[in-house]
């Protein structure tokens, strides 16, 4: 019997590990071939990073080594593989996964010690140069692979249902039994419909969705409950865009209410929302199942959107949505890339202001650009014409412990295109910055939509003012923060720094800015707003200055704390509470004087502990709207 060792390399958070479902998938379909299961032994996945040579040092004589990478396991991958072939030199090292790239000129030349890339989906290749391993090593009839001498014909797969569920068949039986808790990866089909320029998902080889039978579907459902999963992330890359996705939200909904698991679903919803997606949604929150529902822009500039192949819904289409949403009680994000071809810092800055108007004030999360080894934007011609630079940095995990991985992993970021400058690119990370910690994570947003609303103040005028306040004020709080996004902005682009921080007295995982800046307001979020208060005082009123004192009571009283919390009653002198809500599901209200009281349930009641606060809040609780309190009543 020949030994085959499978390597997909994953980080934990805590306890918290993905399943390793690529190689499961590998070994599913390969071990249904009885001249594969009479000749390998699979002696086992390698999914936990450890020190290189001890995982070499482990291996029982390997005769092949299969490796799934990607961004986030490169380097490790590499590492391992090289110092296998330096140990077993007639071992068959093959490497598939989305970071093997398609233009593979000097690859084999950087990395003599790789036998073989395979290209795209490898169950089906992957069990095709098993086979031919036990005869003459001869892989040339072989598709969608390249070897050293030679690169055969890019194939799809034709039926994916001749692929064996590694859930279903035990392939993870025996890992299951470690002390982690599990997260699986989850397929319901294949492929993506769009080319998006930045993206390595969708392309020519895979634009068309194949689906996985139902029953198949149904069934991984159940085995999820059976094994107590909690958490499922879903790899389809457009939920919702097929009229079973209902049914099956229905089926997870139906399998939790009957046995508690799974607790939450994640996935990537259609890119251009639709009924279907509401449908879903509404039925996965009512479950609590749901983390959030994405309705996805990229940019809100057309010039970018033509160059990165992207179609969004109308403005208007999305307000009435995200509105929809609001009304259901429903969080949604949206998301947008810094970096991006086509655009410039005013044209971020306008999106930004278009996307708040539309309502968008739950969640609105902004990425860097990372250069994908697949993806178009990376092809030279591309990058030429778009006059495209970039910079590797050391990959960001946020909410990952730092300082324990045997071996760094990198990205490579976008700082700067034809359309954007390194300083512009710089405004444009404060700019973001500013905007996700003071509105998204809602330090001010009852204030910014106030002004807004009523002064005619534009959102992106609102928060560029507050930047200008806190340049002006380096000794306040927002100051403070506002010289350290600084500093570590410099750190990125000069010293091609970490982007992640920690702050030990929250945890020991590391943040991003925004979140950063937030824990450290907690602190002191009394003096927070003393200095909000001087800010507003610089910002046109033509109303009674007693809306301001209501607006800064009431936006300090609903921030959820992690000191001096518990239930709390407000007097105000304006209905501040249904100005709000009616602002979030498009509604109006006058604010008419009076005598108000709103009262604040703290269900919470975190009582001083930061750490628990941090993770519940700030990191699990980002995507769900959880900064302010969910219970709160005007009496």
């Amino acid at each position: 019997m020949r030994n085959l060792y499978f390597f997909q390399f994953n980080f934990i958070y805590g306890k918290e590990v993905f399943i390793p479902y690529s190689i499961g998938m590998l070994w599913a379909y390969a071990k249904t071939i009885k001249e594969v299961k009479d000749n390998y032994t699979n002696k086992g996945f390698i999914f936990i990073r450890e020190d290189p040579d001890k995982i070499v040092s482990s291996l029982d004589n390997p005769d092949v080594a299969a490796f799934s990478a990607y961004l986030w396991n490169w380097e490790i991958s590499i590492k391992i593989a090289e110092k296998i072939k330096n140990k077993f030199p007639n071992c068959l090292v093959i490497f598939g996964g989305h970071q093997v790239p398609d233009d593979t000129t000097g690859f084999f030349d950087k990395y003599p010690f790789i036998d073989i890339l395979i290209h795209g989906e490898g169950e089906i290749t992957f069990t095709d140069i098993l086979k031919e391993h036990l005869k003459k090593n001869d892989f040339n009839n072989i598709g969608s692979i390249t070897t050293k001498d030679y690169a055969t014909k890019r194939k799809s797969l034709t039926d994916i249902n001749d692929l064996p569920s590694p859930y279903l068949t035990g392939v993870f039986d025996e890992i299951l039994k470690l002390p982690y808790n599990f997260q699986p990866i989850w397929e319901t089909n294949r492929g993506c419909p769009y080319s998006c320029l930045y993206c390595d998902w969708g392309g020519e080889s895979c634009q068309r969705l194949v689906k996985f039978s139902d029953e198949r579907i149904y069934k991984e459902i159940e085995w999820f409950a059976e094994k107590k999963i909690s958490f499922i992330f879903s790899a389809d890359s457009n939920f919702g865009i097929l009229p079973r996705d209902v049914d099956i939200a229905k089926k997870l909904s139906e399998t939790k209410i009957k046995t508690g698991y799974p607790k939450k679903f994640r996935t990537s919803y259609a890119k251009n929302s639709n009924e279907t997606v509401f449908q879903i949604a509404k039925i996965l929150n009512d479950q609590d199942l749901d983390k959030g529902i994405s309705l996805s822009v990229q940019s809100m500039d057309k010039r970018t959107l033509g160059i990165i192949n992207r179609l969004n819904l109308e403005i208007n289409s999305l307000s009435i949505l995200v509105k929809k949403y609001q009304e259901a009680n429903i969080s949604t994000f949206t998301e947008l890339i810094l970096g991006l071809p086509g655009e410039t810092y005013q044209s971020f800055k306008k999106g930004v202001g278009k996307l708040l108007d539309a309502g968008f004030h739950d969640s609105l999360v902004m990425y860097l650009c990372t250069l994908l080894p697949n993806a178009r934007m990376n092809d030279p011609v591309i990058k030429n014409k778009y006059k495209i630079k970039s910079i590797k940095l050391p990959i960001f995990l946020g909410h990952s412990i730092p300082g324990l991985d045997p071996i760094q992993e990198y990205e490579e970021i976008i700082i700067s295109t034809k359309h954007l400058s390194v300083d512009d690119w710089k405004k444009q990370y404060i700019f973001s910055w500013i905007i996700q910690l003071c509105h998204i994570l809602n330090l001010t947003q009852i204030i910014a939509i106030y002004f807004r609303v009523l002064e005619k103040l534009n959102y992106s005028d609102f928060y560029e003012k507050l930047l200008l306040f806190a340049e002006k004020n380096p000794k306040t709080i927002l100051g403070k923060e506002l010289s350290f996004v600084k500093n570590k902005i410099d750190h990125i682009v000069t010293d091609n720094g970490d982007r992640g921080t920690v702050l030990k007295e929250f945890s020991d995982i590391t943040w991003p800015t925004e979140e950063v800046s937030y824990l450290r307001i907690s602190e002191d979020i009394d003096q927070f707003f003393v200095e909000i208060k001087n800010f507003v005082k610089t910002l046109p009123n033509k109303n009674d200055n007693k809306i301001i004192s209501d607006l800064i009571d009431y936006q300090k009283a609903i921030i959820v704390k992690w000191k001096n919390g518990g239930n709390k009653e407000l007097k105000l002198t304006y209905p501040i509470h249904d100005f709000y809500k009616a602002q979030l599901t498009g509604k109006k209200i006058k604010l008419t004087p009076g005598q108000y009281t709103i009262k604040i349930i703290d269900n919470l009641n975190f009582n001083g502990d930061k750490k628990d606060y941090a993770e519940k809040i700030v990191w699990w609780g980002r995507k769900g709207g959880k900064f302010i309190y969910q219970d709160i009543k005007s009496i």
